[in-house]
């Protein structure tokens, strides 16, 4: 039987047209939001009118459509007239798509290219500045903003005007990035308010999950459709877990509609993932007035015995087994947790450090001969080897679906002599080819590919023997990597990309973990640039609503259930320390005022 807490019932019954949830970690947000879209759709009363429940990852929304049919038995994939996506989604398919010609002057079908349609790439011939296209947008003011990080300053006007020119010239023959459709979303609503009414009578009751990661240009197209006589609204997240800011995230935007008048605001303070040690401990980084309540219906995890606890470690051995690792999965073998990468997350604040943790266990490499940002330094821009050999590899992995979807992306890139990719140009050109003559040129190519069971050099060598003697792919692929990498394995390529079956624990960054839960995790945070912030940020006593830094941090810590353990270079260990053992000592002080 399912059974919601009080402040989960409390808010499915809220009956207020402004709602805003403050979720803490592992308080059952997504069950929530789940929770509230079924009995929405329950007794439905409209035909042509919808639920918009909104999220801003594929993976968010698809746990909020995993728990509405495992727990409240709802049919699925949702179906018109409501809506469960990505907010990007949401304003491609209601704004920029079908009224994008109101406001943009371009010579084709808009397409979107770059991160997350598919990677974006520059031929050797194209303008030096189009590398930068995926990389640069506008923000709310019309200001060229960077959305990535890069070496062109834009403060230099004559960057500047190149880079305008730039997005102009490819804007014009149809090509967008994410961020490009919502600005240009933006404006259509500025331009056209009447659109805006159009939305608020289309979905009259509308959900945004993890609220707290919208940019000032998604606040804005919300806030315009809200004040279109929209019926409902209710925002749900949690500002010290907005670790996207580098991605034009705002979390003041949600802190400020908390305490806006005419909105409702409910905290839910309740961990259901933690134990009560894991709690108090991770509450040290908020501004929040009490730790959260741990409330588990496993006793055992609720009073799990373990402390969470700060190691200390030397980041210059690069022998992160021996000194963090295995002390660490011992001590889960002694708390009776299995070892499996369901269980266990050993996690880093950067792929460089994940990097360095892969290659420290490789003996035929010589670490100090190879960058901090080695996995991506591996791959020339110009060609598509990094694409065909992780689409081999996922398919010796038995990832086939994934395995044919990027092989099919890559060869129409190949194929049209052009790095762009999108949904529209693909069918085009399979309607060319004919898609049965399409699906056997896939399958002939990727039986030209050896097993990924040898390094990438030696991959390289046996495809091209193997292109040459076939001869029907010579035109089209151009396989080369890097001098100084041949010898390097595909596990080390792309192997924290997937379960690795061969260590008993999750290798990943903060980022992909964020909203997942294990029994146990270890969180290594790297010398290098953070740690002089992060000494400024411990002595001065700032908290996640001051730096993002401190934000990803305790995404992190938050994560476990029963184990946590913290590891940082040893020159920083007393600072740390230091500063939680003087927030306790501050959140005591204050219980007995």
């Amino acid at each position: 039987m399912i059974k919601l807490t009080e402040t989960q019932k409390e808010i499915c019954k809220a009956k207020d047209k402004y709602i805003i949830v403050r979720a803490c970690p592992g308080s059952g947000k997504t069950f929530t939001v789940a929770a509230k879209m079924a009995q929405l759709l329950k007794d439905w009363p409209y035909s042509y009118q919808g639920v918009a429940v909104i999220s801003f990852t594929n993976a968010a929304w698809e746990e909020i459509e995993k728990e509405l049919k495992k727990s409240f038995y709802t049919n699925i994939p949702i179906k018109y007239p409501h809506f469960l996506g990505t907010i990007d989604s949401f304003i491609n398919q209601f704004i920029f798509f079908p009224y994008g010609h109101l406001v943009i002057n371009c010579k084709s079908r808009p397409v979107l290219a770059g991160e997350p349609a598919y990677p974006w790439k520059t031929k050797k011939n194209d303008g030096f500045h189009n590398q930068f296209f995926d990389k640069i947008s506008y923000d709310i003011n019309g200001n060229l903003s960077k959305i990535k990080k890069i070496h062109v300053s834009l403060a230099i006007q004559s960057q500047y005007n190149y880079v305008k020119n730039m997005k102009n010239r490819l804007w014009r023959s149809g090509l967008f990035n994410q961020s490009d459709a919502n600005y240009f979303a933006m404006k259509i609503i500025d331009n056209y308010p009447s659109i805006a009414k159009l939305i608020a009578l289309r979905f009259p009751f509308i959900i945004i999950d993890e609220a707290q990661d919208t940019s000032e240009i998604q606040m804005k197209i919300i806030d315009a459709i809200t004040n279109s006589q929209l019926e409902n609204i209710m925002l749900v997240g949690d500002p010290d877990q907005a670790i996207f800011e580098w991605n034009s995230a705002n979390p003041d935007l949600f802190n400020e509609k908390c305490n806006q008048d005419g909105w409702n605001c409910i905290t839910m303070n309740e961990s259901l993932r933690s134990s009560q040690k894991i709690c108090n401990f991770t509450h040290f980084l908020t501004k929040l007035k009490e730790p959260s309540t741990s409330i588990n219906n496993d006793k055992n995890i609720v009073n799990f015995k373990f402390n969470p606890e700060i190691w200390e470690y030397n980041p210059n051995n690069n022998d992160f087994d021996d000194e963090l690792i295995n002390p660490f999965l011992k001590i889960c073998e002694e708390n009776e947790i299995t070892l499996t990468s369901s269980n266990i997350a050993i996690l880093a604040r950067s792929n460089n450090l994940i990097d360095e943790i892969i290659l420290s266990r490789q003996d035929n490499i010589e670490i100090s001969n190879l960058p901090s940002n080695t996995l991506d330094s591996v791959w020339i821009q110009e060609n598509f080897t990094k694409e065909l050999a992780k689409s081999k590899y996922l398919y010796d992995k038995s990832e086939f679906q994934k395995s044919f979807q990027l092989l099919e992306k890559t060869y129409i890139s190949l194929l049209s002599n052009t790095p762009v990719y999108s949904d529209y140009k693909l069918s085009e050109i399979i309607r060319k080819i004919g898609y049965f003559d399409f699906k056997n040129e896939i399958f002939n190519l990727i039986k030209l590919m050896p097993k990924t069971d040898v390094s990438i050099g030696k991959w390289i060598e046996r495809f091209n023997e193997n292109l040459h003697k076939d001869g029907r792919f010579l035109n089209y692929i151009d396989l080369e990597i890097k001098k100084g990498y041949h010898d390097m394995a595909f596990d080390d390529l792309f192997s924290y990309n997937i379960i690795d079956n061969e260590i008993p624990y999750n290798l990943s960054t903060i980022h992909k973990v964020k909203g997942e839960t294990f029994e146990a995790v270890l969180l290594i945070l790297k010398k290098g640039s953070a740690g002089p912030m992060y000494r400024t940020l411990l002595t001065n006593n700032k908290k996640t609503e001051d730096h993002e830094e401190l934000k990803n941090v305790y995404v992190g810590i938050t994560r476990p259930r029963k184990i946590l353990v913290l590891a940082v270079p040893s020159e920083d260990i007393d600072i740390w320390k230091q500063y939680f053992s003087k927030t306790a000592q501050t959140s005591l002080d204050n219980l007995f005022k």
